[in-house]
């Protein structure tokens, strides 16, 4: 049921544009909670359990990726979308009362604020002139630009077009995307504060860019799903350790504002989707990932040969 209906049978019919500034509100809620999510992480496990936090993070976010559709459908199927889609509005209600009590952690004595146009110049001057914390925001950035895209558009057209599946189909391959984040996630997590945090950055987001170019050119259903798996295992590289870096490599006064700039290079993504959508359409789904795909490897490479502190970099010491 598309969301229009879900809309229109919940409370009545609901215009195009008022489902447009609805998604509009929940973008705008969740970029500053995603940077204070981030630092409430650091300020509650310290440095040395950061990457090992950030890990059970992923895993419970991986968790949901598997186990959630499953629940959704079957709630759908008991009781209809739009009871469905008021029974998953309460777990807010749950989340609030969960996190209550951590309302004040972080928080700081009060003082004489500082003007907001220079401290947010001081702050994105500051990270951005890191060059460890600017390549990390880097792998961000182009990760976004050129991998997730391929991830959260053309997956259906892939199922479809190329591998001959049906909905549930496509459903068993994003589980098994799910499964091999959890894999990795799990794996991120025992391993607590290792010390080659970067090179697992770099490295194991290459890897993951390998992986993609080559379920591009998959046309075979069992091996795409076992390369789809090896994809979410290698995705926990670059998903778990893009926030741990960045807060180890930022001084805690400005970390909040580089999380801020992490959340920009995501949010880019969705008018990198129109372009590399733009390109599909001229060039087909399974071209156009490979060459996204290459290119981000690339990338990654020409970045570990520039700036080689990044690969030794272990976190142990602050910068």
């Amino acid at each position: 049921m598309s969301q229009e209906k879900q809309a229109e049978a919940s409370s009545g019919p609901v215009s195009y544009g008022a489902l447009v500034a609805g998604g509009l509100a929940i973008g705008l809620a969740q970029s500053p909670s995603q940077p204070a999510r981030g630092s409430l992480v650091l300020d509650l496990v310290g440095r040395e359990n950061l990457s090992n936090a950030n890990a059970l993070n992923a895993l419970a976010m991986n968790m949901t990726q598997v186990i959630g559709p499953a629940v959704g459908g079957a709630m759908i199927s008991a009781f209809g979308a739009p009871a469905a889609l008021w029974i998953s509005t309460t777990w807010y209600a749950v989340s609030f009362v969960a996190l209550w009590p951590l309302r004040g952690v972080g928080r700081t004595a009060p003082g004489r604020p500082e003007p907001v146009l220079r401290m947010l110049a001081s702050g994105f001057r500051t990270v951005l002139t890191s060059r460890l914390t600017s390549a990390v925001l880097l792998v961000t950035l182009a990760a976004n630009v050129l991998l997730w895209p391929v991830h959260q558009a053309f997956m259906p057209v892939f199922a479809k077009e190329v591998l001959g599946l049906d909905a549930a189909g496509l459903g068993r391959l994003l589980t098994c995307g799910g499964l091999g984040g959890l894999a990795g996630s799990l794996a991120i997590a025992v391993l607590g504060d290792f010390k080659f945090k970067g090179g697992l950055f770099v490295l194991g987001t290459a890897a993951w860019g390998v992986l993609w170019s080559l379920f591009a050119l998959s046309r075979t259903v069992p091996l795409s799903f076992a390369l789809m798996a090896c994809i979410g295992l290698m995705s926990a590289s670059f998903g778990v350790l893009q926030t741990t870096l960045l807060l180890m490599t930022t001084a805690p006064e400005v970390q909040g504002r580089a999380l801020g700039l992490q959340e920009l290079a995501i949010g880019v993504m969705p008018f990198a989707s129109l372009g590399l959508g733009a390109a599909a359409q001229r060039l087909g789904v399974g071209p156009t990932a490979f060459l996204s795909a290459l290119l981000l490897v690339v990338i990654l490479l020409t970045l570990a040969a520039r700036v080689p502190q990044l690969l030794r970099y272990s976190g142990v010491h602050a910068r």
